[in-house]
């Protein structure tokens, strides 16, 4: 009975390292490909990074910081 639940834990420990695998490559080549667009961005058009993070702001709602409150009086 101990056996069992030993390999039936091993499967469960391979199956979850698998698909961790799959995962981290799969960041990292999303990551790389995003610092490659970047850096063509940068050297073939000049658009650099704070550009980049304006536009950033202007697209997502609530990107950029909200205006300060008016004084009490």
């Amino acid at each position: 009975m101990e056996i069992i639940l030993i390999l039936g834990a091993l499967i469960v420990i391979v199956l979850f390292a698998g698909w961790l695998f799959k995962l981290v490559g799969s960041t990292l080549r999303t990551l790389l490909f995003i610092g490659f667009v970047l850096l063509v961005l940068w050297v073939v058009f000049g658009v650099g990074p704070s550009a980049i993070w304006q536009q950033i702001q202007q697209l997502v709602p609530g990107g950029s910081s909200p205006p300060p409150p008016p004084p009490i009086r």
